[in-house]
């Protein structure tokens, strides 16, 4: 299989990156990403921020062979187009060039303005050995709406290998030398962290139609936590048996942590049943961050805060907190009631479940109008923790509505 390994000597200060890709037959890609700033001026930048801006700016890209002596230099000039939404961010272009096996010093130029900034790395380059052959595997991000076409498929390479948990990563392979038949051929496409535990993994099968065929996947990256990942893809072939992998490291960056300053992001066991809750804990750290984007993006972190709060402030007792108290957790849970009864309780409620109720205990009926609930407190022990006995419905009818709260609030034992 043909490999094209990089290393880059930056002899300039500027924050950009270069990233070689190797296709069939020595064809060979330089891809580079340099920041807007790098181009255009500040003072165009903002002359007309809500257009896009065309800017020309010259390349020359000088290599040699160490061995042979054999050297070669393209140049010219390429166009910049930047859209208002990019005046702070990257642009990317690439360079075709052909190359032999053996090993190349380069050296990349871009002039703007009089302005020069210089690159210099190596390209490694190793003869093909198998019949079956790849290209190198890009990574990229696939957006709606996108513009840039690459190899024939809308997507853009990510030169630095940075994401964020908005983007939606897209692979891309080039296969060289399957004979087309009947069958298929399968590839088996795995993510995994730093840890080395698969966080994803896909298996599929194409039909082979053509001696040169593309393999591409579309991932999500909405569930993923910040971190260094790998992602790889095996492709087997079915008639010969024979099989390669290509693997390329990305590294996803958190740019918004909608999670950030929730001081009580992990406390959910407020809210959930004690069997969801210990099968919380049991997941691994990576997982447990992924469970509570999802569970956030699904509640309201900062009502829930609010009611805890509030519950901690209305109902500790010099034992325990307000938070872990039955009328906290009814709190956190329903919000305060409509109305509080403090009516006799053997004149309202009719059950036997309520019997042990002590005669003279102080007692509260937190009525919830709008949800036609009723909830019944009462003080058993007369050291101010008030213990839920029942839930009825508005009609005095009792129902499955205590079975529900079981389920649902998660703390009626």
């Amino acid at each position: 299989m043909l490999s094209a390994l990089l290393n880059i000597t930056l002899t300039a200060f500027l924050p950009a990156n270069i990233a070689i890709y190797r296709f069939e037959e020595n064809y060979v890609e330089i891809w580079y990403q340099i920041p807007v700033s790098q181009v255009f001026s500040p003072q165009e930048l903002q002359s007309a921020p809500f257009d896009s801006i065309f800017k020309e700016y010259q390349y020359r890209f000088d290599i040699h062979n160490n061995i042979t002596n054999d050297s070669a230099q393209i140049e010219g000039t390429k166009g910049a187009l930047i859209r208002h939404n990019q005046r702070s961010e990257y642009f990317i272009d690439y360079i075709p060039i052909f190359l032999y096996p053996g090993t190349f010093d380069y050296r990349l130029t871009f002039t703007s303005a009089g302005a020069a900034s210089v690159f210099e790395g190596r390209i490694d380059m190793s003869g093909d050995t198998l019949i079956i052959s790849c290209s190198d595997l890009i990574l990229g991000r696939k957006n709606a709406g996108e513009s840039f076409i690459c190899h024939g498929h809308a997507f853009t390479p990510s030169i630095d290998g940075r994401y964020s948990n908005s983007c939606t990563l897209f692979s891309f392979l080039a296969i060289y030398g399957i004979v087309p038949d009947s069958l298929y051929y399968q590839s088996r496409y795995t993510i995994t962290d730093r840890a080395s535990a698969v966080v994803f993994e896909k298996q599929r099968r194409y039909l082979k139609h053509d001696y040169s065929q593309i393999d591409t996947l579309t991932i999500s990256l909405n569930d993923y936590i910040e971190g260094q990942y790998l992602f790889s893809i095996t492709v087997t072939d079915s008639s010969s048996g024979s099989s390669f992998s290509q693997s390329k490291e990305f590294r996803i960056v958190t740019l918004f942590d909608e999670t950030a300053g929730m001081t009580f992001n992990q406390d959910i066991h407020y809210l959930i049943s004690r069997k969801e809750f210990d099968g919380f804990r049991r997941l691994s750290n990576h997982d447990k961050k992924v469970y509570l984007k999802k569970f956030w993006s699904k509640r309201d972190y900062w009502q829930f805060e609010k009611r805890l709060l509030e519950a901690n402030a209305k109902f500790s007792t010099p034992f325990l907190i307000g938070s872990d108290t039955e009328q906290g957790r009814a709190y956190i849970n329903l919000g305060p009631p409509d109305w509080i009864d403090y009516r006799a309780m053997e004149q309202t409620w009719k059950h036997e479940d309520l019997r042990r109720t002590k005669i003279g205990g102080s007692r509260q009926i937190w009525h919830y109008d709008a949800k036609g609930l009723r909830l019944l407190f009462c003080d058993t022990d007369g050291d101010g923790n008030f213990e839920l006995l029942g839930a009825l419905s508005a009609k005095d009818e009792w129902q499955e509505t205590l079975k529900d709260l079981k389920e649902i609030m998660g703390y009626i034992r």
